[in-house]
């Protein structure tokens, strides 16, 4: 069996298998794993099974797990010990062998961090595998002075829907490796030959041609030969030859590293996501109210795209006509923020028509006067399909938001959304985490006023004491009171 996942964000509710199964037709081999972010994953029924946490198993005597690529994903958090487990049922007889298992995050701070992953089945640590497993475990991330990977700094992983994105500081940031090497200089080619290209994916393109509007080929980086960085998509994959079709010529060195997403600082970040700079939370709905929208039908009222209900959604008219776009909605905040992003969920109903009104090209706006929109902070075109598109952008204040679909998918009449949600960049002197600077957060400042070292290093008085001095004072109050006002204005 051969496979790649690349790129998942993977909030797991029950155990998970990635696609390394192998079973009565023979082993598991040369899967590639990368870039994905696995939090949460457990076993079944609350049961103490082999395959709980994130699992690579085969359920075959005769057969095992050889030559996968595990790089640079971050698993944490298993609900059990278990972070991560492979095992064979011919086990000692066929251990897991020739695997590359490097540049990964995993682990649980808050548990023993168990990896089951070669006989005899130890529940053992990042750093007891590197010592001690003959199976390519090496250069994980291992916490100084603990045996285990050191917490990845999710935006937010305490809550039912977790932000996976990293905090400014995460251990992940810069510390992904490149996937393969240029094997030979090319000049003005679309041929590159590499070291190795089985991890690389095609997408709709051969040898995979996977046609899907949800999965894409993948879109590698690299520098050339003038020093400048172009990101390329893989449009072809010879495995014989080792070598990758590039959609447009390129110039490369011998040994230029190819990296499987772009990135903005000294290497990728390990995970799913890229940090930006600009650590983006979604807000609460709760105070959110309709500001405006053009049409809807009834039964699929406009409020539904906000309801937190993903069953329902709005639709614009359809009976007895079905005005054209474009269609829009705005909605009131009901508080400013600073704005960096949203989230479109397309209606998730099943049947005859449950594509009917999916958003192709779009406009969004943020403002603090409704009467004044000014031009868009976003624009795109979506595909067909039901998975949720998130869209950033450079933070704006505003209280008001606008969407506008300026098509439909298929050029049909309609828009159709189920879910609206706004991405906003948390301040730092938002004490309480609620996306706002308000009186609340003063509260807090005043149960912490001028105690002197009552402020502990690890957490600066729940956070109002800003300047970290060891107590809350008048500098902190002005930073405070500083960052209120520029929220309001």
């Amino acid at each position: 069996m051969m496979g790649v996942s690349p790129a998942w964000a993977i909030y797991a509710r029950g155990l998970l298998l990635l696609p390394v199964l192998s079973g009565s037709i023979g082993d598991s081999e040369f899967n590639a794993i990368y870039h994905n972010t696995v939090y949460n994953a457990d076993g079944c029924d609350g049961n103490d099974q082999q395959s709980k946490g994130t699992s690579f198993y085969s359920e075959s005597n005769n057969y095992g797990l050889y030559r996968h690529l595990i790089i640079n994903n971050i698993f944490w958090k298993s609900e059990h010990a278990n972070q991560m487990r492979a095992f064979s049922y011919g086990d000692p007889l066929t251990p897991p062998l020739d695997n590359i298992i490097s540049y990964n995050i995993i682990g649980d701070p808050s548990k023993e961090s168990g990896i089951r992953w070669q006989y005899p089945y130890t529940g053992a640590t990042v750093a007891w595998q590197e010592a001690n497993s003959a199976d390519g475990w090496a250069d994980n991330l291992i916490e100084p002075g603990t045996e285990s990977s050191p917490d990845p700094l999710f935006v937010d992983d305490n809550t039912d829907s977790p932000d996976l994105n990293l905090q400014s500081g995460s251990p992940a940031i810069d510390s992904a490796r490149y996937m393969t090497l240029a094997d030979g200089a090319g000049s003005n080619s679309v041929n590159l030959k590499c070291d190795d290209v089985f991890w690389a994916f095609s997408g709709p393109n051969p040898p995979w041609n996977i046609i899907h509007p949800d999965i894409q080929a993948d879109r590698i980086y690299f520098q050339q030969s003038d020093n400048s960085w172009v990101e390329k998509t893989v449009v072809g994959i010879d495995h014989d030859t080792k070598t990758i079709t590039l959609d447009t010529a390129a110039s490369w060195n011998d040994n230029t590293p190819v990296y499987y997403k772009k990135f903005s600082g000294d290497a990728p970040d390990i995970g799913a996501y890229e940090f930006t700079g600009v650590a983006c939370f979604q807000i609460g709905q709760d105070g959110w109210s309709l500001w405006y929208f053009d049409s809807e039908e009834a039964g699929y009222e406009a409020v539904k795209s906000f309801d937190g209900n993903p069953d329902a959604f709005w639709s614009t008219q359809w009976t007895p006509t079905s005005p054209d776009h474009p269609h829009e909605i705005q909605i009131d905040l009901g508080s400013f923020y600073d704005i960096c992003g949203f989230r479109y969920l397309p209606r998730q109903d099943d049947g005859p028509g449950d594509e009917n009104g999916m958003i192709g090209d779009y406009e969004f706006y943020v403002s603090n006067n409704p009467d004044d929109w000014g031009t868009a902070v976003a624009s795109g075109t979506w595909t067909i399909g039901k998975t949720e598109k998130q869209v950033s952008f450079d933070h704006t204040l505003g209280q008001y938001v606008r969407l506008v679909a300026l098509n439909e998918v298929e050029d049909r009449a309609w828009t159709t959304m189920a879910e609206l949600n706004v991405l906003a960049v948390r301040p730092d002197t938002d004490i309480n985490n609620d996306g706002k600077i308000n009186i609340e957060d003063f509260a807090v400042m005043t149960t912490w006023w001028d105690n002197e070292d009552a402020c502990s290093t690890t957490d600066w008085c729940g956070g109002a004491d800003f300047d970290m001095s060891g107590t809350v004072d008048m500098s902190d109050l002005t930073y405070f009171v500083e960052n209120w006002l520029r929220m309001a204005n």
